[in-house]
């Protein structure tokens, strides 16, 4: 599965040479008529290569605990390849939990489209509510708590894909 997923950003990585100006990030952010205070930021970059995946972003509410993450795309990135890294990443969190998690991830895995190179995703949990949001769109909405649980895990979850950009979101490290 890894080397399937290297192999796909190798080859799409064609423009891994030409300078991509980093994403901007503001201080807060209105989703849903609530405001959100940035936390912090981070670069997905993949392999050895440093391949630029995305920008990600970590935003929280200082009024309650609604919490979304911000995802700026760098490159394309097909659904399966995206797919492939939720399975991975929740594999990776919920360890022998896993398989009781099957109907919650082909929710998720039913939920992620393709990604274009700059287009924005955001998960956002707000109450009891958890909203998938593509390009400004709504794509889907639910309140199933299990469903929820798994919204951030890959990235602010006790084995995030990786530490300093877990790190970082969570405003630990220098950015």
């Amino acid at each position: 599965m890894k080397k399937t997923i290297f192999l796909f950003l190798f080859f799409n990585s064609l423009s891994l040479f030409v300078s991509k100006a980093e994403a901007t990030f503001t201080p807060t952010i209105s989703i849903l008529n609530k405001e959100y205070k940035l936390v912090g930021h981070s670069l997905l970059e993949y392999s050895f290569f440093k391949i630029d995946v995305y920008w990600i972003s970590y935003y929280k509410s200082s009024k309650n605990n609604n919490s979304l993450l911000k995802f700026i795309y760098a490159r394309d990135i097909e659904k399966d390849v995206s797919n492939q890294g939720w399975s991975e990443s929740l594999k990776n969190n919920l360890k022998g939990k896993f398989s009781s998690y099957k109907k919650e991830i082909a929710w998720l895995h039913s939920k992620t489209p393709d990604f274009k190179e700059n287009d924005i995703l955001v998960l956002l949990k707000e109450g009891p509510m958890g909203f998938i949001i593509h390009n400004g769109v709504i794509k889907a909405k639910t309140n199933n708590k299990r469903i929820l649980e798994l919204f951030h895990l890959p990235w602010i979850g006790p084995k995030p894909i990786d530490e300093d950009l877990k790190s970082n979101l969570l405003g630990n490290k220098p950015r």
